[in-house]
């Protein structure tokens, strides 16, 4: 259900539909992949992963109500599960990405809106006046599909929810503004962008093709 690898390109996540985890030893030197341990403390499929910056945290977000987990990196460099993170919020995460090495930032289910963590006192919690708004949709729902990107040296967040691809960008104090977006008037997409982020390319079921768009600072 997703994937992401580590700065190193040595270690390999990987969120599943039965529930768990998958730590993988990665060597592209000799294309070998070693299964190494799972991580096993969600209830539902598991949709999302991001590691923060120093890649001593992890997160992931499964469906259901409260399936947001911290893992902390212990010894021999091995996962382990910290906390189920708090929320108020009565629905399904979707779509987690750390931003900063203690803040992330969460999709909700059919929610239209984007939630702020940020650690305090030793565990994350919403920050409620940080709350970005998007455009409401009521007609239809969200998908996991198509990840939350995050591009530092741009200050550059794209955020894909319903039908939307929105570029997002911080303002100040870790807060944020919904800079462009984008109506792709379908809520199957699957995209990315290139490793200097200035391009999106993604493709749709409305119009069964890529499209590719330069993504211009202002």
């Amino acid at each position: 259900m997703c994937i992401i690898l580590n700065s190193n390109e040595d270690l390999l996540f990987s969120g599943s539909s039965d529930q768990s985890i998958k730590v993988w030893k990665v060597d592209f030197n000799q294309n070998k992949l070693a299964f190494l341990y799972s991580l096993d403390k969600h209830s539902n499929i598991v949709v999302s992963l991001s590691l923060n910056q120093s890649e001593k945290q992890l997160v992931s977000c499964a469906y259901g109500q409260n399936q947001i987990i911290i893992w902390e990196r212990r010894e021999k460099d091995k996962f382990e599960f910290k906390y189920f993170v708090k929320q108020t919020i009565k629905n399904y995460g979707l779509k987690v990405k750390f931003i900063k090495e203690n803040q992330f930032i969460l999709i909700i289910g059919d929610i239209d809106k984007l939630y702020v963590f940020e650690l305090k006192q030793g565990v994350y919690q919403e920050k409620q006046d940080k709350i970005i708004q998007l455009i409401t949709n009521n007609e239809i729902c969200d998908q996991f599909s198509f990840p939350i990107i995050y591009n530092k040296e741009r200050n550059l967040i794209l955020v894909r929810h319903k039908k939307y691809i929105y570029i997002i960008r911080e303002i100040k104090d870790g807060n944020y503004k919904i800079e462009d977006s984008l109506n792709c008037d379908t809520y199957v997409i699957y995209g990315n962008i290139t490793n200097n982020g200035q391009y999106l390319v993604y493709w749709d079921d409305k119009n069964q093709a890529y499209s590719t768009y330069e993504l211009l600072n202002k």
